[in-house]
């Protein structure tokens, strides 16, 4: 645990579009000196630190277990180092309920904004949080990220997320796995007489370009890595690696033409499962809970064909668009 700091299916695509009606429906409020922000939707939470020294999203409670220590965003531009989101300078944020009128009445969703002119880029991100019943062990978290170059050339820009899930609450007993270009898997299984199996599933649009798994005991780590002000590139290693506190970060290479934006696209979902009479072994175990996990996603993805292992490479990112974020 470390703390620290396109075209695509239709059904994935209509996730990407969830952000502008988000907006519309919002009530918005712009917190007043706040800096760590929470989210909560039935019987899930998540905290999110804007404005400070380190941002980054740093608990997602499900059923009073929290199954994240970190996770955030890092942006190199031109081929300069990559440097977390706050360094670009944070703008403002805004949080809202999208689903009270259906019995909750609580801030499920954030928008903050990073740069501006001087930066040369905008970057606005948006999280929104369902949550399953309190003791269904579900939860779901969707992100949406985009970059607008605010420039009058074309910008290189690299875009990582860093994300150290502790499933179940247990730092040491994870193991992750990055399936294809657009999906990572990561899980935490007990057995004996309290087994339980807790399951995170990550499904991105578009594909990323580099990928890679690690423990957050490797020295350096990922996180060493896209902190140390040098230039990263991803490794490329898939996995799976654990069990042990297992940290996954990937990367998206695009060229953004002038005033043109890229959009990013993520859902997340975490499942839990407890009190097993018959409890298979991790290995046979580790691999039923993803199917199962992913058979709702699945859906999401409409059919769409398993990407190669292979890196994406450098994406051409001329598609426009409206600002998802209600921020001005």
């Amino acid at each position: 645990m470390n703390r620290r700091q396109v075209s695509g299916p239709r059904s994935l695509w209509s996730l990407l579009l969830r952000g502008a009606v988000l907006a519309a429906a919002l009530a918005w409020a712009a917190p007043a000196g706040a800096t760590t922000l929470t989210l909560t939707d039935n019987g899930s939470s998540v905290d999110v630190v804007v404005d400070e020294a380190v941002d980054g999203i740093i608990n997602w409670v499900v059923d009073d277990v929290d199954q994240l220590a970190f996770e955030w965003f890092y942006i190199g531009i031109g081929g300069a180092a990559e440097q977390p989101l706050e360094s670009l300078g944070f703008v403002a944020s805004a949080i809202g309920d999208t689903n009270g009128a259906f019995g909750d009445a609580a801030n499920d969703t954030l928008f903050a904004r990073y740069g501006g002119v001087q930066a040369g880029v905008r970057v606005d991100v948006m999280l929104s949080l369902r949550g399953g019943a309190l003791g269904s062990g579900t939860s779901d978290l969707h992100e949406t990220v985009s970059i607008k170059n605010l420039t009058d050339a074309a910008l290189s820009i690299s875009f990582f997320e860093y994300t150290d899930f502790d499933l179940d609450g247990d730092a040491a007993n994870d193991t992750a796995q990055i399936i294809n270009t657009h999906t990572v898997r990561q899980s935490d299984v007990k057995v004996g007489p309290n087994a339980s199996s807790t399951f995170a599933e990550v499904v991105m649009l578009p594909d990323f370009a580099h990928g890679e798994v690690g423990l957050s005991s490797d020295s350096p780590s990922i996180l060493d890595r896209l902190t140390d002000g040098s230039a990263t590139s991803l490794g490329d290693v898939f996995g799976p690696v654990g069990p042990g506190d297992a940290v996954w970060a990937v990367q998206w290479n695009v060229v953004l033409a002038p005033g043109r934006t890229w959009i990013l696209g993520k859902d997340k979902q975490i499942r839990t499962f407890r009190q097993f009479t018959n409890v298979p072994e991790p290995g046979s175990l580790a691999l039923l809970g993803p199917a199962l996990l992913g058979l709702g996603l699945a859906r999401r993805l409409g059919g769409r064909k398993q990407a190669g292992r292979s890196p994406a490479g450098e994406a051409q990112a001329s598609r426009g668009g409206s600002d998802p974020c209600p921020l001005s």
